[in-house]
Protein backbone atom coordinates (compact mmCIF):
# COMPACT_ATOMS: atom_id res chain seq x y z
CA UNK A 1 0.00 0.00 0.00
CA UNK A 2 1.32 3.43 -0.93
CA UNK A 3 1.12 6.45 1.32
CA UNK A 4 -0.84 9.54 0.30
CA UNK A 5 2.43 11.40 -0.33
CA UNK A 6 4.44 9.53 -2.94
CA UNK A 7 8.18 9.84 -3.29
CA UNK A 8 10.05 10.34 -6.56
CA UNK A 9 10.49 6.60 -7.21
CA UNK A 10 6.79 5.91 -6.69
CA UNK A 11 5.83 8.74 -9.02
CA UNK A 12 8.28 7.49 -11.65
CA UNK A 13 6.73 4.03 -11.43
CA UNK A 14 3.35 5.59 -12.17
CA UNK A 15 4.45 7.68 -15.15
CA UNK A 16 1.48 7.68 -17.57
CA UNK A 17 2.20 5.59 -20.66
CA UNK A 18 -0.33 4.07 -23.03
CA UNK A 19 2.05 1.12 -23.40
CA UNK A 20 1.35 0.31 -19.76
CA UNK A 21 -2.00 -1.16 -20.81
CA UNK A 22 -0.63 -3.48 -23.53
CA UNK A 23 1.99 -6.22 -23.39
CA UNK A 24 3.88 -7.64 -26.36
CA UNK A 25 4.44 -11.39 -26.81
CA UNK A 26 8.03 -12.48 -26.37
CA UNK A 27 10.18 -15.48 -27.27
CA UNK A 28 10.00 -16.39 -23.61
CA UNK A 29 6.20 -16.62 -23.84
CA UNK A 30 6.38 -18.92 -26.85
CA UNK A 31 8.93 -21.14 -25.12
CA UNK A 32 6.78 -21.28 -22.01
CA UNK A 33 3.70 -22.39 -23.87
CA UNK A 34 5.47 -24.93 -26.08
CA UNK A 35 7.19 -26.54 -23.12
CA UNK A 36 4.11 -26.67 -20.91
CA UNK A 37 5.15 -23.80 -18.67
CA UNK A 38 8.88 -24.56 -18.26
CA UNK A 39 11.65 -22.32 -19.64
CA UNK A 40 15.39 -22.14 -19.32
CA UNK A 41 16.67 -21.44 -15.82
CA UNK A 42 18.72 -18.52 -17.11
CA UNK A 43 15.54 -16.67 -18.09
CA UNK A 44 13.16 -17.85 -15.41
CA UNK A 45 13.06 -18.66 -11.74
CA UNK A 46 10.53 -21.36 -10.95
CA UNK A 47 9.35 -23.03 -7.78
CA UNK A 48 10.23 -26.69 -7.28
CA UNK A 49 7.93 -28.49 -7.60
CA UNK A 50 5.72 -26.33 -9.86
CA UNK A 51 2.62 -25.05 -8.12
CA UNK A 52 -0.64 -26.32 -9.58
CA UNK A 53 -4.03 -24.73 -8.89
CA UNK A 54 -7.35 -26.49 -9.33
CA UNK A 55 -10.14 -24.06 -10.24
CA UNK A 56 -13.77 -25.13 -10.13
CA UNK A 57 -16.91 -23.29 -11.22
CA UNK A 58 -19.07 -22.64 -8.17
CA UNK A 59 -22.01 -21.48 -10.30
CA UNK A 60 -23.02 -21.70 -13.97
CA UNK A 61 -20.21 -22.35 -16.44
CA UNK A 62 -19.71 -18.86 -17.96
CA UNK A 63 -16.70 -19.39 -20.20
CA UNK A 64 -17.26 -16.07 -21.99
CA UNK A 65 -16.46 -13.88 -18.97
CA UNK A 66 -13.57 -13.57 -16.53
CA UNK A 67 -13.82 -12.53 -12.89
CA UNK A 68 -11.13 -12.11 -10.22
CA UNK A 69 -10.27 -15.27 -8.30
CA UNK A 70 -8.32 -14.93 -5.04
CA UNK A 71 -6.29 -17.56 -3.21
CA UNK A 72 -3.37 -17.78 -0.76
CA UNK A 73 -0.13 -19.69 -1.31
CA UNK A 74 3.48 -19.76 -0.09
CA UNK A 75 5.96 -18.54 -2.74
CA UNK A 76 9.68 -19.17 -2.65
CA UNK A 77 11.69 -16.06 -1.81
CA UNK A 78 13.57 -16.16 -5.11
CA UNK A 79 10.20 -15.99 -6.91
CA UNK A 80 9.41 -12.70 -5.12
CA UNK A 81 12.44 -10.81 -6.44
CA UNK A 82 12.09 -7.44 -8.14
CA UNK A 83 11.26 -7.70 -11.84
CA UNK A 84 9.62 -11.12 -11.54
CA UNK A 85 6.12 -11.65 -12.96
CA UNK A 86 3.68 -14.43 -12.14
CA UNK A 87 1.23 -16.17 -14.45
CA UNK A 88 -1.17 -19.10 -14.34
CA UNK A 89 -0.97 -21.26 -17.46
CA UNK A 90 -3.88 -23.56 -18.28
CA UNK A 91 -3.60 -27.01 -19.82
CA UNK A 92 -4.88 -25.52 -23.09
CA UNK A 93 -2.01 -22.98 -23.12
CA UNK A 94 -3.98 -19.85 -22.11
CA UNK A 95 -1.95 -17.43 -19.97
CA UNK A 96 -3.39 -15.35 -17.11
CA UNK A 97 -1.43 -12.68 -15.22
CA UNK A 98 -1.35 -12.90 -11.42
CA UNK A 99 -1.35 -10.01 -8.97
CA UNK A 100 0.76 -10.89 -5.92
CA UNK A 101 0.57 -9.18 -2.51
CA UNK A 102 2.81 -10.48 0.25
CA UNK A 103 1.43 -11.10 3.74
CA UNK A 104 3.31 -9.71 6.74
CA UNK A 105 7.01 -10.20 7.39
CA UNK A 106 8.89 -13.17 5.90
CA UNK A 107 9.62 -16.04 8.30
CA UNK A 108 13.11 -15.80 9.75
CA UNK A 109 15.72 -17.75 7.76
CA UNK A 110 13.06 -19.48 5.66
CA UNK A 111 13.05 -19.40 1.89
CA UNK A 112 9.37 -18.60 1.33
CA UNK A 113 6.69 -15.98 1.96
CA UNK A 114 2.93 -16.31 2.14
CA UNK A 115 1.11 -14.21 -0.46
CA UNK A 116 -2.37 -13.36 -1.65
CA UNK A 117 -2.75 -13.97 -5.39
CA UNK A 118 -5.43 -12.56 -7.67
CA UNK A 119 -6.07 -13.74 -11.22
CA UNK A 120 -8.94 -13.21 -13.68
CA UNK A 121 -10.43 -16.55 -14.76
CA UNK A 122 -13.60 -17.79 -16.37
CA UNK A 123 -15.90 -19.85 -14.13
CA UNK A 124 -14.97 -23.26 -15.51
CA UNK A 125 -13.26 -26.38 -14.19
CA UNK A 126 -9.58 -26.13 -15.14
CA UNK A 127 -6.08 -26.94 -13.88
CA UNK A 128 -3.39 -24.22 -13.95
CA UNK A 129 0.36 -24.20 -13.35
CA UNK A 130 2.21 -21.21 -11.88
CA UNK A 131 4.77 -19.69 -14.25
CA UNK A 132 7.39 -17.33 -12.79
CA UNK A 133 9.22 -15.24 -15.40
CA UNK A 134 11.48 -12.21 -15.71
CA UNK A 135 9.89 -10.98 -18.95
CA UNK A 136 6.37 -9.77 -19.73
CA UNK A 137 4.14 -12.32 -21.43
CA UNK A 138 1.01 -11.35 -23.29
CA UNK A 139 -1.88 -12.83 -21.27
CA UNK A 140 -5.24 -13.90 -22.65
CA UNK A 141 -7.04 -11.37 -20.42
CA UNK A 142 -6.18 -7.63 -20.70
CA UNK A 143 -4.35 -6.04 -17.79
CA UNK A 144 -5.28 -3.19 -15.46
CA UNK A 145 -2.83 -0.55 -14.24
CA UNK A 146 -2.48 2.87 -12.64
CA UNK A 147 -0.78 6.03 -13.94
CA UNK A 148 -0.21 9.34 -12.18
CA UNK A 149 -1.31 12.32 -14.29
CA UNK A 150 -0.29 16.00 -14.13
CA UNK A 151 -1.79 17.66 -11.07
CA UNK A 152 -1.60 14.40 -9.10
CA UNK A 153 -4.79 13.03 -10.68
CA UNK A 154 -4.86 9.26 -11.17
CA UNK A 155 -5.76 7.18 -14.21
CA UNK A 156 -6.92 3.61 -13.70
CA UNK A 157 -6.84 1.96 -17.09
CA UNK A 158 -7.15 -1.12 -19.25
CA UNK A 159 -6.82 -1.34 -23.02
CA UNK A 160 -10.45 -0.21 -23.42
CA UNK A 161 -11.48 1.70 -20.28
CA UNK A 162 -9.95 4.71 -18.53
CA UNK A 163 -11.15 6.03 -15.15
CA UNK A 164 -9.83 9.41 -13.96
CA UNK A 165 -9.84 10.25 -10.24
CA UNK A 166 -9.21 13.67 -8.73
CA UNK A 167 -6.68 13.77 -5.90
CA UNK A 168 -8.57 16.11 -3.58
CA UNK A 169 -12.12 16.05 -4.96
CA UNK A 170 -14.31 13.01 -4.52
CA UNK A 171 -17.19 13.09 -6.97
CA UNK A 172 -16.65 9.34 -7.44
CA UNK A 173 -15.16 9.70 -10.96
CA UNK A 174 -13.85 12.73 -12.77
CA UNK A 175 -14.29 10.88 -16.05
CA UNK A 176 -14.93 7.40 -17.43
CA UNK A 177 -14.05 6.65 -21.05
CA UNK A 178 -14.62 3.55 -23.17
CA UNK A 179 -12.28 3.28 -26.16
CA UNK A 180 -11.49 6.99 -25.78
CA UNK A 181 -15.19 7.97 -25.85
CA UNK A 182 -16.41 9.63 -22.66
CA UNK A 183 -19.39 7.86 -21.08
CA UNK A 184 -19.48 9.36 -17.57
CA UNK A 185 -18.38 13.00 -17.13
CA UNK A 186 -17.94 14.85 -13.84
CA UNK A 187 -20.94 17.00 -14.78
CA UNK A 188 -23.27 17.82 -17.67
CA UNK A 189 -23.18 21.38 -19.06
CA UNK A 190 -26.14 23.70 -18.41
CA UNK A 191 -27.63 21.39 -15.79
CA UNK A 192 -28.54 23.15 -12.54
CA UNK A 193 -29.75 20.03 -10.76
CA UNK A 194 -27.47 17.67 -8.76
CA UNK A 195 -24.45 16.36 -10.67
CA UNK A 196 -22.31 13.29 -10.17
CA UNK A 197 -21.75 12.45 -6.55
CA UNK A 198 -22.23 10.13 -3.59
CA UNK A 199 -24.40 10.45 -0.50
CA UNK A 200 -25.59 8.29 2.36
CA UNK A 201 -29.15 8.01 3.68
CA UNK A 202 -29.41 7.19 7.40
CA UNK A 203 -32.48 6.57 9.51
CA UNK A 204 -32.67 8.12 12.98
CA UNK A 205 -34.48 5.38 14.90
CA UNK A 206 -35.48 7.74 17.73
CA UNK A 207 -36.85 10.53 15.55
CA UNK A 208 -38.20 8.08 12.92
CA UNK A 209 -36.80 10.20 10.12
CA UNK A 210 -34.34 9.81 7.26
CA UNK A 211 -31.42 12.19 6.81
CA UNK A 212 -29.12 12.73 3.81
CA UNK A 213 -25.38 12.92 4.51
CA UNK A 214 -22.73 14.11 2.05
CA UNK A 215 -19.04 13.13 2.00
CA UNK A 216 -16.12 15.30 3.07
CA UNK A 217 -12.78 13.66 2.31
CA UNK A 218 -9.53 14.03 4.24
CA UNK A 219 -7.04 16.68 3.11
CA UNK A 220 -4.55 14.02 1.98
CA UNK A 221 -6.84 12.97 -0.89
CA UNK A 222 -6.78 9.49 -2.34
CA UNK A 223 -4.12 6.88 -1.65
CA UNK A 224 -3.14 4.27 -4.20
CA UNK A 225 -3.82 0.73 -2.99
CA UNK A 226 -3.26 -1.61 -5.93
CA UNK A 227 -1.34 -1.04 -9.19
CA UNK A 228 -2.58 -4.10 -11.12
CA UNK A 229 -2.30 -6.15 -13.23
CA UNK A 230 -5.62 -7.72 -12.17
CA UNK A 231 -7.02 -4.84 -10.12
CA UNK A 232 -5.94 -1.19 -9.83
CA UNK A 233 -7.57 0.82 -7.05
CA UNK A 234 -7.42 3.91 -4.87
CA UNK A 235 -9.18 4.82 -1.63
CA UNK A 236 -10.59 8.03 -0.17
CA UNK A 237 -11.11 8.47 3.57
CA UNK A 238 -13.46 11.00 5.12
CA UNK A 239 -16.78 11.43 6.88
CA UNK A 240 -20.39 11.55 5.85
CA UNK A 241 -21.80 14.67 7.48
CA UNK A 242 -25.22 16.23 7.89
CA UNK A 243 -26.74 19.18 9.69
CA UNK A 244 -28.72 17.15 12.22
CA UNK A 245 -26.64 13.97 12.59
CA UNK A 246 -23.26 12.90 13.89
CA UNK A 247 -20.41 12.45 11.40
CA UNK A 248 -19.94 8.90 10.15
CA UNK A 249 -16.35 8.02 9.10
CA UNK A 250 -16.00 6.03 5.89
CA UNK A 251 -13.54 4.68 3.33
CA UNK A 252 -14.55 4.67 -0.34
CA UNK A 253 -12.52 2.48 -2.67
CA UNK A 254 -12.69 2.91 -6.45
CA UNK A 255 -11.13 0.09 -8.46
CA UNK A 256 -10.87 -1.00 -12.07
CA UNK A 257 -10.64 -4.71 -12.82
CA UNK A 258 -8.85 -6.10 -15.84
CA UNK A 259 -12.23 -7.26 -17.22
CA UNK A 260 -13.18 -3.53 -17.52
CA UNK A 261 -15.53 -3.60 -14.51
CA UNK A 262 -15.42 -0.62 -12.14
CA UNK A 263 -15.75 -1.54 -8.48
CA UNK A 264 -17.07 0.86 -5.83
CA UNK A 265 -16.93 -0.06 -2.14
CA UNK A 266 -18.01 2.13 0.77
CA UNK A 267 -16.83 0.80 4.15
CA UNK A 268 -17.89 1.97 7.61
CA UNK A 269 -15.89 0.43 10.46
CA UNK A 270 -17.52 -1.30 13.41
CA UNK A 271 -18.21 1.16 16.22
CA UNK A 272 -17.82 4.20 13.93
CA UNK A 273 -21.29 5.49 14.85
CA UNK A 274 -24.05 4.89 17.40
CA UNK A 275 -25.82 1.98 15.81
CA UNK A 276 -28.54 2.17 18.46
CA UNK A 277 -29.43 5.61 17.10
CA UNK A 278 -28.70 5.39 13.39
CA UNK A 279 -29.43 2.77 10.76
CA UNK A 280 -27.44 2.93 7.51
CA UNK A 281 -30.26 2.78 4.99
CA UNK A 282 -28.55 3.23 1.63
CA UNK A 283 -25.69 4.70 -0.37
CA UNK A 284 -26.77 6.65 -3.45
CA UNK A 285 -24.53 7.31 -6.45
CA UNK A 286 -25.68 9.85 -9.06
CA UNK A 287 -24.15 9.54 -12.53
CA UNK A 288 -24.60 11.71 -15.63
CA UNK A 289 -24.32 9.73 -18.86
CA UNK A 290 -23.39 11.05 -22.30
CA UNK A 291 -25.88 9.33 -24.62
CA UNK A 292 -26.72 10.69 -28.05
CA UNK A 293 -30.09 8.99 -28.55
CA UNK A 294 -32.96 7.86 -26.39
CA UNK A 295 -32.12 5.13 -23.90
CA UNK A 296 -33.94 2.32 -22.17
CA UNK A 297 -33.73 0.85 -18.68
CA UNK A 298 -33.21 -2.91 -18.70
CA UNK A 299 -32.80 -5.22 -15.74
CA UNK A 300 -32.66 -8.87 -14.97
CA UNK A 301 -31.37 -11.85 -13.11
CA UNK A 302 -31.62 -15.59 -13.47
CA UNK A 303 -34.68 -16.24 -15.62
CA UNK A 304 -35.65 -12.54 -15.77
CA UNK A 305 -35.05 -9.88 -18.42
CA UNK A 306 -37.30 -6.81 -18.65
CA UNK A 307 -36.84 -3.72 -20.82
CA UNK A 308 -38.42 -0.32 -20.53
CA UNK A 309 -39.43 2.07 -23.29
CA UNK A 310 -36.77 3.17 -25.77
CA UNK A 311 -37.33 6.92 -25.31
CA UNK A 312 -38.22 8.56 -22.02
CA UNK A 313 -40.66 11.43 -21.68
CA UNK A 314 -40.28 11.51 -17.92
CA UNK A 315 -38.67 9.56 -15.13
CA UNK A 316 -38.39 5.80 -14.78
CA UNK A 317 -37.65 3.77 -11.67
CA UNK A 318 -36.89 0.22 -10.60
CA UNK A 319 -37.39 -0.67 -6.92
CA UNK A 320 -36.09 -4.02 -5.65
CA UNK A 321 -37.07 -5.15 -2.14
CA UNK A 322 -35.05 -7.35 0.19
CA UNK A 323 -37.34 -10.31 -0.50
CA UNK A 324 -36.57 -10.16 -4.25
CA UNK A 325 -39.88 -8.57 -5.29
CA UNK A 326 -39.65 -5.57 -7.58
CA UNK A 327 -41.69 -2.73 -9.04
CA UNK A 328 -40.85 -1.03 -12.33
CA UNK A 329 -42.52 1.97 -13.92
CA UNK A 330 -41.87 4.46 -16.68
CA UNK A 331 -43.71 7.22 -18.50
CA UNK A 332 -45.11 4.94 -21.20
CA UNK A 333 -46.67 2.01 -19.36
CA UNK A 334 -48.41 0.98 -16.12
CA UNK A 335 -46.25 -0.24 -13.29
CA UNK A 336 -44.89 -3.77 -13.52
CA UNK A 337 -44.69 -5.93 -10.39
CA UNK A 338 -42.65 -9.11 -10.23
CA UNK A 339 -40.29 -11.26 -8.21
CA UNK A 340 -36.62 -11.86 -8.90
CA UNK A 341 -34.00 -12.53 -8.00
CA UNK A 342 -32.69 -9.45 -9.81
CA UNK A 343 -28.93 -8.89 -9.82
CA UNK A 344 -28.28 -6.25 -12.51
CA UNK A 345 -29.67 -3.21 -14.30
CA UNK A 346 -28.56 -1.41 -17.45
CA UNK A 347 -29.39 2.06 -18.74
CA UNK A 348 -28.28 2.95 -22.24
CA UNK A 349 -28.89 3.15 -25.96
CA UNK A 350 -27.43 1.45 -29.00
CA UNK A 351 -24.39 3.75 -28.68
CA UNK A 352 -23.56 2.79 -25.09
CA UNK A 353 -24.52 3.21 -21.47
CA UNK A 354 -23.80 1.83 -18.02
CA UNK A 355 -24.68 -1.38 -16.25
CA UNK A 356 -24.81 -2.08 -12.52
CA UNK A 357 -24.35 -5.31 -10.58
CA UNK A 358 -25.09 -5.47 -6.88
CA UNK A 359 -23.92 -8.19 -4.53
CA UNK A 360 -26.64 -10.71 -3.91
CA UNK A 361 -30.42 -10.36 -4.22
CA UNK A 362 -31.01 -9.87 -0.48
CA UNK A 363 -30.40 -6.10 -0.19
CA UNK A 364 -32.83 -3.39 -1.36
CA UNK A 365 -31.77 -1.61 -4.56
CA UNK A 366 -33.30 1.15 -6.64
CA UNK A 367 -32.33 2.54 -10.06
CA UNK A 368 -33.99 5.80 -11.09
CA UNK A 369 -33.76 7.84 -14.28
CA UNK A 370 -34.13 11.40 -13.04
CA UNK A 371 -36.47 13.70 -14.94
CA UNK A 372 -34.07 16.59 -15.55
CA UNK A 373 -34.09 16.52 -19.34
CA UNK A 374 -30.71 14.78 -19.34
CA UNK A 375 -29.46 11.25 -18.85
CA UNK A 376 -28.97 11.54 -15.10
CA UNK A 377 -29.13 8.28 -13.20
CA UNK A 378 -29.42 7.61 -9.45
CA UNK A 379 -28.53 4.14 -8.13
CA UNK A 380 -29.28 3.36 -4.49
CA UNK A 381 -27.70 0.26 -2.95
CA UNK A 382 -27.83 -0.82 0.68
CA UNK A 383 -24.90 -1.43 3.03
CA UNK A 384 -24.61 -4.94 4.44
CA UNK A 385 -23.49 -5.59 8.02
CA UNK A 386 -20.47 -7.90 8.03
CA UNK A 387 -19.63 -10.55 10.62
CA UNK A 388 -17.19 -8.23 12.43
CA UNK A 389 -19.80 -5.51 12.87
CA UNK A 390 -18.53 -3.31 10.02
CA UNK A 391 -20.77 -2.13 7.18
CA UNK A 392 -20.04 -2.35 3.45
CA UNK A 393 -21.92 -1.17 0.37
CA UNK A 394 -20.63 -2.81 -2.80
CA UNK A 395 -21.48 -2.00 -6.43
CA UNK A 396 -20.00 -3.05 -9.79
CA UNK A 397 -20.31 -0.74 -12.82
CA UNK A 398 -19.72 -1.76 -16.43
CA UNK A 399 -19.61 1.13 -18.91
CA UNK A 400 -20.14 -0.10 -22.43
CA UNK A 401 -20.13 0.98 -26.04
CA UNK A 402 -22.23 -0.43 -28.85
CA UNK A 403 -20.32 -3.73 -28.79
CA UNK A 404 -21.02 -4.46 -25.13
CA UNK A 405 -24.65 -5.12 -24.38
CA UNK A 406 -26.39 -6.40 -21.28
CA UNK A 407 -25.95 -10.06 -22.26
CA UNK A 408 -22.38 -9.80 -21.00
CA UNK A 409 -23.68 -7.96 -17.93
CA UNK A 410 -26.00 -10.86 -17.14
CA UNK A 411 -23.15 -13.36 -17.41
CA UNK A 412 -20.90 -11.17 -15.24
CA UNK A 413 -23.59 -10.91 -12.56
CA UNK A 414 -23.89 -14.69 -12.33
CA UNK A 415 -20.11 -15.12 -12.22
CA UNK A 416 -19.67 -12.43 -9.53
CA UNK A 417 -22.43 -13.95 -7.40
CA UNK A 418 -20.87 -17.43 -7.72
CA UNK A 419 -17.13 -16.85 -8.33
CA UNK A 420 -14.79 -19.72 -9.22
CA UNK A 421 -12.98 -21.42 -6.35
CA UNK A 422 -9.22 -22.02 -6.43
CA UNK A 423 -7.35 -24.68 -4.43
CA UNK A 424 -3.55 -24.93 -4.38
CA UNK A 425 -2.02 -28.42 -4.51
CA UNK A 426 -1.41 -29.29 -0.83
CA UNK A 427 1.74 -31.24 -1.74
CA UNK A 428 3.29 -28.03 -3.07
CA UNK A 429 2.41 -26.19 0.16
CA UNK A 430 3.93 -28.95 2.30
CA UNK A 431 7.23 -29.06 0.37
CA UNK A 432 7.70 -25.28 0.18
CA UNK A 433 6.92 -24.62 3.86
CA UNK A 434 8.87 -27.50 5.36
CA UNK A 435 11.89 -26.57 7.47
CA UNK A 436 15.10 -26.08 5.45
Amino acid sequence: MLSATMNAEEKAALTPQRARWSFVPSLLAAAALLSGGHVAAAAQETAAPPMTVEVSAAGPDERSVEVPVCFTAPLETRDMAEGVSHYLVANNGSVHACQVDTMGQPPAKLGYRWANLQVALAPADQTYTLLVARESIRPNVPLAGAALLPGDDLELGTEDVQVILKKWRFSVFDSVKVRDTQVIPAYLPNLINPQQGLKMIVTDTFRHADFTLTPRIAREGFRLIERGPVRASAAYEGVFEGEYTEDIPFTATVGLLCNDVIELKVDVAAGAFEDEVYDLKSVVITLPLLLETGARLSFGGEGHNVQGAKRWEGSAALEVAADGSYTFGDADRPRINGRGPLTWAHYGSDEGGAGFIWEGPSAPVSVEVLDYGHDLLAVSFSPVKLDDGAWQAHLYILCNDADRRYRRLDALARAIENPPQAVVDPRYVTIVTKAR
